[in-house]
C-alpha cells in the first residue's frame, strides 16, 4: 500500500505534511489526503510521526477516498475487506472494491481480483475472467501477475493450456527473484517437464527458493540430497531439509521426516518419533503417507508379532497374569494394545486396561480413557472416556492431563484445554510442550507470543518430539 505514497504526497500539498496538515486536507476533503491518512493509521505511523493503529478509522478513511474514486483507497479497501480489519470481513465487498482499483489500472488490484476469481471467495468462479486480469497486470511488468499466469497456461484454466509458455512465465519471474517460481521451475527441471530435465538446474533454482524461505523448495531439496539427484547424497542433509520443512507443516516432508526415523537414514532411528510425523502427514492430507503405512503394515505387522525376543517377553508376561502383578499386567496390555510379541487384541488391551484402572492404575485409567474415546476394542463412549481420564487426572498423571487437553480442544472448550496442556507441558510431556507451542505460534486463546512459542518447541525438541 505504500509504494504510491511519494507521488501521492506531491499532490496534496507543497508544504511538508504532518500528521496535523494531512487531517486539515482530509477533513476538507481530498481524496489524496483521506488515503494517506488511512494509512498512517493502519500502519501506526506517518513519516517520522507515530499514531495510534486504528484499523476502523482506516477503513472509514479508505471508503471516503475510495468512494471519490481513487484507485489505491479502492485497493486498501477491498484488503480489509478480504482480511476483516476494521471491517467484518466480506469478500464480495473485497472483490467489488479490488474489481473498481483494477479497472482503473492498479496493477496490484488487478492480481487480487484475478485471484478471488479464481478461488471463487466473494464471486462465481471464472477462469477466463482471472486470466485476463492477471494478463492485464502482467502487460504491466508485475511479476507475480507473471506466475500467477503461467499457473494458468501450465494447467489449462482461462486459457488453452501450454506448458512451454507457463515454463517461460516460470523462468521470467523466478529471474525476478519469485520464490514461488524459482520453485517451480525447479521442479520442471527435476521432472523434465517441458524442459530437458536437468538435476543440477533443478537444485540450483531449489536453492535460490530456500534461500527466500520457500519450504516446498526445502523439502525438494531435501529429496534431491536423499536420493543424489544434481547433488551428493547426504542422508544427513536430507533428514535436516526434511525437518525444517516439516515443522513449518509442509506434509510431505513430514511423512519423509517420519520415513527417516523409521529407517534411521540420516538421524538415529526412533519408531516413536516417525509414527508422530507420520500422523502429522496424514492430518495435513498426505495420501502417500497413508499408502505407506498401509504397506508398511502389511510387512512390519507379522514381524513385531513374531519377532523372537517380544514373543519370549510376551509368553513370560502371559504367564504371570494369574499372579496379578500390577506391572506386568500392564505390560501384558500395552503389548496386545500394539501387537507385540501376539497379535494384536484390542479387546484384551481393553480387559486389562479395566482391570488396573478398577483398582486405582492412573495410567491405565489414561489408556483406557483413550481407547474408548478412539473405539478401539470397546464401543466409543466419550462420556465413558472423559470419566476414566478424569480419575487419572485426580491422581495427577500427566498423559491424562494431556488427553483431556485434546479432547477440550475439540469441543471448543479451548481455556480448559490450554489450563491442562500447560499443566502437561510443565509436567515434561514432549508433544504437550509441542502443541503449546502451536497454540502460542497460533494466538490460540491466549496471547500470540513467538519467545514462548519458541520455548516450548525447543523443549519438546529436546526430547525428540517435532510434532503432534
Amino acid at each position: 500500500m505504500l509504494t504510491n505514497l511519494k507521488n501521492l504526497k506531491k499532490r496534496i500539498s507543497t508544504d511538508t505534511l504532518n500528521i496535523r496538515e494531512l487531517t486539515r486536507q482530509s477533513d476538507e476533503g481530498s481524496a489524496d489526503a483521506q488515503y494517506v491518512l488511512g494509512l498512517a493509521y493502519n500502519n501506526g505511523r506517518y513519516n517520522n510521526e507515530t499514531i495510534r493503529k486504528d484499523a476502523h478509522k482506516a477503513a472509514e478513511l479508505f471508503e471516503k477516498s475510495a468512494a471519490q474514486g481513487n484507485q489505491y483507497a479502492q485497493y486498501s479497501l477491498g484488503v480489509l475487506y478480504e482480511i476483516g480489519a476494521g471491517v467484518a470481513q466480506d469478500f464480495s465487498k473485497a472483490f467489488e472494491w479490488y474489481q473498481k482499483s483494477a479497472d482503473q489500472g492498479y496493477d496490484v488490484a488487478r492480481i487480487n481480483t484475478g485471484v478471488l476469481l479464481e478461488t471463487g471467495r466473494g464471486v462465481a468462479v471464472n477462469f477466463e475472467a482471472a486470466a485476463f486480469y492477471y494478463e492485464k497486470a502482467a502487460a504491466q511488468g508485475n511479476a507475480v501477475a507473471k506466475y500467477y499466469l503461467g499457473e494458468m497456461y501450465y494447467d489449462g484454466r482461462g486459457v488453452s493450456q501450454n506448458p512451454s509458455k507457463a515454463v517461460d512465465f516460470f523462468r521470467e519471474t523466478a529471474l525476478a527473484g519469485l520464490a514461488n517460481a524459482q520453485f517451480r521451475l525447479g521442479q520442471c527441471y527435476h521432472d523434465g517437464d517441458s524442459v530437458p530435465q536437468d538435476y543440477e538446474k533443478a537444485v540450483e533454482w531449489y536453492e535460490k527458493a530456500v534461500m527466500q524461505g520457500h519450504e516446498g523448495a526445502r523439502c525438494n531439496l531435501g529429496t534431491c540430497y536423499y536420493e543424489g539427484t544434481g547433488i551428493d547424497r547426504d542422508l544427513e542433509q536430507a533428514f535436516r531439509c526434511f525437518a525444517i520443512a516439516a515443522q513449518k507443516g509442509v506434509a510431505n516432508a513430514q511423512f519423509n521426516v517420519g520415513r527417516c526415523y523409521f529407517l534411521g537414514e540420516g538421524v538415529l532411528k526412533n519408531e516413536r518419533l516417525a509414527h508422530q510425523w507420520f500422523e502429522a502427514a496424514i492430518q495435513n492430507g498426505s495420501e502417500e503417507t497413508k499408502i505407506y503405512l498401509e504397506e508398511l503394515s502389511k510387512q512390519n505387522k507379522e514381524l513385531l508379532e513374531k519377532d523372537p525376543d517380544n514373543v519370549a517377553r510376551f509368553e513370560e508376561l502371559k504367564a504371570k497374569e494369574a499372579e496379578g502383578d500390577p506391572e506386568a499386567l500392564f505390560s501384558l496390555a500395552l503389548a496386545y494394545n500394539i501387537g507385540s510379541g501376539t497379535p494384536q487384541n484390542y479387546e484384551e488391551a481393553v480387559r486389562l486396561y479395566t482391570l488396573l484402572a478398577e483398582a486405582g492404575n492412573a495410567a491405565a485409567q489414561t489408556n483406557l480413557g483413550v481407547m474408548y474415546n478412539n473405539g478401539s476394542g470397546v464401543e466409543q463412549n466419550k462420556e465413558t472416556a472423559l470419566s476414566w481420564l478424569s480419575k487419572a487426572l485426580e491422581q495427577g498423571d500427566t498423559g491424562a492431563k494431556y488427553n483431556l487437553a485434546v479432547i477440550y480442544e475439540e469441543d471448543g472448550e479451548v481455556a480448559k484445554s490450554l489450563k491442562l496442556l500447560q499443566e502437561a507441558a510443565t509436567s515434561g510431556h514432549p508433544v504437550a510442550q509441542f502443541r503449546l507451542s502451536l497454540y502460542y505460534e497460533d494466538g490460540f486463546g491466549i496471547e500470540r507470543d513467538l519467545e514462548k512459542c519458541k520455548y516450548w518447541r525447543e523443549e519438546a525438541t529436546k526430547q525428540g518430539c517435532y510434532g503432534v
